[in-house]
C-alpha cells in the first residue's frame, strides 16, 4: 500500500506466499487499488532442498484468490503439474516434456483464466524450454541448456524480469524473450562461491530498451 501511494506502479511481481492470510491481504489490496497493469506470479511451492512451503489450504488460496488476477504465472514443470492436478511424472532431464508442459499449462489457463509460462522444461539432454500458454494459443521458447550446475534464484529473477519488461509495455512474448536473454547472461556471469549453490548475477536490472 505504501508503494502504491508513493509510486505510479506499472507492474506487480508476486513470489513466495506462505500463508492464506498473506494471500488474502494481497488479493484485497490489488482489488482495492483496482490495479490493471501486468501481474506476474511465481508460485513457489517448495525450496530447492525439497522443503514444502505451502500446505493444501494455502495452495488452494493461491489458486483461487491470486491466479485469476494474474496476467501470467510462471511455475516450473513440477509446480505446474502439481497445481494443475495433471498427474505425477518422474522428470528425467534426458527426455522431452514439452507436451506435458503444454498439457499442464492449458489446464491452468482454462481453470483460472490467466496466462501460464511453464519454465525449465527439459527438451532432451541438450535443450531446455519455457512453454507459454495464453488465450490465443501457445509458444515454446527453446534454448541450449547452459550448465548442469545448480544456480540459485533464477526462477525469481526470470519472473521479475518478465514483469519489468511488461512494465515498459512490452507484449508478453517479447518480455519473455528479453527476460530469457537477461537470465541466461546472469547465469553465465554467476558467482561460484565455495561449495554451495551458485548465485546468479545480482546488482543489475533488465534494460527496457532491449
Amino acid at each position: 500500500e505504501v508503494l502504491f501511494d508513493d509510486f505510479d506502479v506499472a507492474a506487480v511481481k508476486v513470489g513466495l506466499m506462505c500463508s492464506s492470510e498473506t494471500i488474502a491481504t494481497l488479493h484485497s489490496m490489488l482489488e482495492r487499488e483496482r490495479f490493471t497493469g501486468p501481474v506476474v506470479i511465481d508460485p513457489v511451492l517448495k525450496s530447492t532442498s525439497e522443503f514444502q512451503f505451502l500446505n493444501v489450504d494455502t495452495e488452494r488460496s493461491l489458486k483461487e484468490e491470486l491466479f485469476p488476477l494474474a496476467t501470467v504465472i510462471t511455475p516450473n514443470l513440477e509446480e505446474a503439474l502439481q497445481l494443475s492436478n495433471c498427474g505425477d511424472y518422474l522428470v528425467n532431464s534426458s527426455e522431452d516434456y514439452s507436451d506435458v508442459a503444454l498439457m499442464a499449462g492449458a489446464a491452468l489457463r482454462d481453470s483460472f483464466g490467466c496466462g501460464v509460462l511453464v519454465t525449465g522444461v527439459p527438451v532432451g539432454t541438450q535443450n531446455v524450454a519455457d512453454v507459454l500458454v495464453v488465450a490465443s494459443g501457445s509458444r515454446t521458447f527453446t534454448g541450449e541448456r547452459l550448465s548442469d550446475a545448480s544456480v540459485h534464484g533464477t526462477g525469481c529473477m526470470f519472473a521479475s524480469s518478465i514483469a519489468t519488461y511488461m512494465a515498459f509495455a512490452q507484449p508478453i512474448e517479447d518480455a519473455i524473450s528479453h527476460a530469457r536473454e537477461f537470465v541466461r547472461d546472469a547465469i553465465k556471469d554467476r558467482d561460484d562461491l565455495g561449495s554451495g549453490q551458485a548465485l546468479s548475477m545480482i546488482g543489475t536490472t533488465p534494460h527496457a530498451g532491449r
